[in-house]
Formats: C-alpha cells, structure tokens, sequence
C-alpha cells in the first residue's frame, strides 16, 4: 500500500549513508519513489546513483520506466499555468503564458476570459474588453466568460446591467464560488448589502 511504501523511504535513505556502493538499495529506493510517483525525486535519486559510479542493466530500466512514466503525467495546461500565476498575483507572466505564440483563432473561450481579466487586475480596460469580446463570440458556454463579463461591467461602473447579468449566470452555473463572489459584488455596487453579505458568506 502507499502507506507501507511511506514508511520504506526512510529505511532505504538509511541503508545509502551506510552504504551508497550497494546497487539494490538504490534500486530499491528509486523504485518506491517512482510507485509513489515523486518521480522528480527519484530523477534525483538515479542521478545520484550515476554520479557515484553505480552502472547497472537494472538501474538502466529503471531509468527507461521512470522515463516512460514522464511521458504519461499530464503536464499543467496554459489555461492552469496562468491561472494559478494570476491567483499568486503574477499578472505579466500569466498574460505572457497565455499569448505566446497563440494565433486569436485558435483561443479557447476561457483562455481569453482569464486573458481579459489579467487585463483588467492591471486596468488595462482596452485590452480586457477587446480579449472578452472574442470571448464571447465563442459558441462554448463557459462560466469564466460570464464571470468575466461581469467584472468588466462593474470596472464600467454599469451596475444594473453586472447585476441582472450576475443573476442570470448564477441561474445557469449555480452553487459556483466565484459566480457567488461576483454576484455578491454586483449586489453591493447597487446597494443591497444584506443579499451582498449573503452571497459572500456562501461563497466561503
């Protein structure tokens, strides 16, 4: 199990500062790293392994099995690189992950919506509504977009239209954190604190 393998790594680290010259316990070490999928780890380990002179056919497939596992883990998307950059407040990365070398075309809906508002964090409002007018010409429906377009409607100052447009995204994608949040802001810009608070807390 992977508890019982947890519990093996430290055995294993203790067996090589005893003895590093000894092939199966590197073995034994890289293996349960690449079981438990640490694979930049056991990149580390088998590196180490070389260093120290270790040449083995063992050690090669181990090399060719953790290489191949490499190959199967799904790397991060452009759409979560710049997203999980945008929430760490780094805006000119996300904008440079999501337009390097893109094509308008060939854009997805919520690329362009987490595009837009990387624009609009930087009051940008030209480009944060040029990017969610492509958006929205885009036949996926997507709650970024909305979400998006809300936001851009309230940066306007046009409260009424952010509000009954919050409504009705929060009909179609309900029970949605960020939709809450963004309705709640639309109810607070017009005024109506008690549904704003509401809305805020059950976003939480």
């Amino acid at each position: 199990s992977e508890g019982e393998l947890v519990k093996a790594l430290p055995f294993f680290e203790l067996a090589l500062e005893a003895n590093e010259e000894i092939v199966q316990f590197w073995l034994s070490f890289i293996l349960t790293l690449i079981k438990l999928e640490r694979f930049d780890d056991a990149q580390d380990a088998l590196k180490s392994a070389y260093q120290k002179g270790l040449v083995d056919d063992k050690l090669e497939n181990l090399n060719n099995i953790l290489n191949e596992r490499l190959k199967t883990v799904k790397s991060p998307s452009k759409l979560d690189q710049a997203i999980s950059y945008r929430e760490r407040g780094d805006l000119d990365t996300a904008i440079e992950i999501l337009e390097e070398n893109t094509l308008l075309e060939d854009y997805k809906s919520s690329e362009l919506a987490v595009l837009s508002h990387c624009y609009l964090l930087k009051d940008n409002l030209e480009k944060a509504v040029f990017y969610q007018s492509l958006a929205n010409q885009k036949p996926e429906k997507n709650p970024l977009v909305l979400w998006n377009q809300i936001r851009i409607y309230l940066k306007e100052k046009n409260f009424e239209k952010a509000l009954f447009s919050a409504r009705e995204a929060n009909k179609t994608f309900p029970q949605n954190s960020e939709g809450l949040a963004i309705l709640g802001a639309s109810l607070r810009a017009n005024k109506e604190l008690d549904e704003s608070l509401n809305c805020l807390n059950r976003a939480l």
